[in-house]
């Protein structure tokens, strides 16, 4: 008795499964490529969790930024003073804080915050000011004299968007 083979079934199989296993492996390949090819942090020499003593009170930064995903013009983006970049303690406490400050997304996806001092801080968009996809406001990372600005994450959950960033003094040499 000959054996049937179902040449079609079996190929579509066989498809979504290479299909499926590129994939992975690819989403695999771009994690394990933004973990260990991301520029190491610039550390002083002691940490600091406020603006820096060597840096006077009026030493400020202005931080663009722009935001990824769906979002509708016009939306405000908040930023919240933290007392660490942390994932936990940025959501704990966007949530129980008020923002110091806000800025309004334009046409093209772009908001800013003028004159900031050193410090933790997170920009955050609520879930609700996207039309389908959300993404993260994140700040450009520009060194504006002798304060630079350090992103820590781009994340949030399924209530808020949130870029989490630092301003720190520049330890860079000139």
């Amino acid at each position: 008795m000959p054996i049937k083979f179902c040449p079609h079934r079996c190929i579509r199989t066989a498809f979504i499964g290479l299909v499926i296993a590129a994939v992975l492996f690819l989403f695999i390949g771009i994690l394990f490529y933004k973990c260990c090819s991301s520029e190491p942090k610039i550390d002083c020499d002691e940490p600091r969790l406020s603006a820096p003593a060597s840096v006077s009170s009026s030493a400020c930064i202005d931080v663009y930024g722009s935001v990824s995903g769906d979002i509708i013009p016009g939306s405000r983006v908040n930023l919240f003073e933290v007392s660490s970049t942390e994932f936990s303690v940025v959501m704990e406490e966007i949530r129980t804080q008020r923002p110091i400050e806000w800025s309004i997304v334009d046409e093209r996806k772009r908001y800013g915050f003028m004159c900031l001092s050193g410090g933790d801080y997170a920009s955050v968009i609520p879930a609700s000011s996207y039309n389908r996809s959300v993404g993260a406001p994140l700040p450009e990372e520009p060194a504006d004299g002798s304060l630079f600005v350090d992103i820590a994450f781009q994340g949030g959950d399924w209530q808020y968007a949130v870029g989490a960033f630092s301003i720190n003094e520049s330890c860079r040499q000139a």
